[in-house]
């Protein structure tokens, strides 16, 4: 009776068998994306991730045999990124009269090579969201129409129905001050007004730029020069050498 009830909690054919194996190899996989996953929400450095996938393994989890090096990481966290990010489009074009503004600013890299911070903002459950939507590498070409034609380009390569998507319900652009992006005619955003196929669409000074801008107007007060002083000595301290 005991050799009965053995045998039936056993498998009963190849095919029973290929199921347990794909579980299994499913559940490892799953692991190893939450670890990676974790791991770029904490901010943690990719050469952590052998370290971080041994810690498990010394718990007693089962994490596979694959996959415990950075370059998988590195790999795993692109896949997750482009994932994410189709559905963040999906989303926008669930609902074709959904408004949407763009958030753009520049930045650089250590390297000193320039992009386009892009954000999208618009409206979930009657309330304003902004979402990362990519950096977009803007080259030589720093111009009003430079800028232009990279985010248009980043915008075609999702697809016509994207491009369409915004050209249809674009309603705002907010950016910093410079005369480049706040150029009614020839700045960004004027570019971007007669882009879109809305009859108006928003120019808004960023409330952040904005703030800078009147704290520096003020730089000549003694306290103002204090506050400022110890904001960039914290800056400095945590982008130092073993502070990241």
């Amino acid at each position: 009776m005991l050799e009965q009830q053995t045998n039936e909690n056993l498998p009963q054919n190849c095919e029973d068998l290929q199921k347990l194996d794909d579980e299994a190899i499913y559940q490892v996989t799953n692991r190893i994306f939450c670890t990676v996953y974790a791991e770029i929400f904490a901010n943690v450095p990719f050469s952590s991730h052998p370290i971080l996938v041994s810690l498990q393994e010394e718990n007693g989890i089962d994490m596979g045999a694959h996959h415990f090096d950075r370059f998988s990481a590195i790999c795993i966290a692109s896949f997750i990124s482009k994932a994410m990010h189709q559905e963040l489009l999906s989303y926008l074009m669930s609902d074709a009269r959904r408004p949407v503004s763009v958030i753009v600013d520049g930045a650089s890299d250590h390297m000193r090579h320039h992009y386009l911070v892009v954000l999208i903002q618009t409206l979930e459950h009657n309330r304003a969201m902004n979402y990362f939507y990519r950096l977009i590498p803007i080259g030589s070409d720093e111009s009003a129409e430079g800028l232009y034609r990279a985010i248009i380009d980043a915008w075609f390569d999702e697809g016509v129905m994207f491009l369409e998507f915004m050209k249809t319900n674009l309603i705002a652009v907010v950016t910093d001050g410079a005369n480049i992006m706040t150029g009614r005619s020839r700045g960004l955003s004027g570019k971007l007004e007669q882009f879109s196929a809305q009859p108006k669409v928003y120019q808004i000074h960023c409330m952040a730029h904005r703030l800078h801008l009147s704290i520096r107007a003020w730089s000549h007060f003694e306290d103002i020069k204090k506050v400022e002083g110890v904001l960039n000595n914290i800056y400095k301290f945590y982008n130092s050498p073993g502070h990241e």
